[in-house]
């Protein structure tokens, strides 16, 4: 099985959704690029791409809701 390989430059003016990429899950965050994004893993793929996370919550609310609620220690 082949490894998933994020993308390692997010290209401002790239938009993943209007490729009609299905998101599968958000696997990692990270603010390193300058804003927040999200690693977003494809369905039918091994590929995951960093996604801005203001387009991940317009696009998929949901997996980012599910993502926090993963990272979120309740007590």
């Amino acid at each position: 099985k082949a490894s998933m390989k994020p993308s390692p430059i997010m290209k401002p003016d790239y938009d993943v959704f209007s490729e009609g990429m299905t998101p599968e899950r958000i696997i990692g965050a990270t603010d390193e690029l300058g804003e927040l994004c999200f690693l977003v893993k494809w369905k039918d793929t091994d590929e995951a791409d960093f996604v801005p996370a203001k387009k991940a919550k317009l696009h998929c609310p949901q997996l980012v809701i599910r993502f926090y609620e993963g990272i979120i220690a309740w007590k």
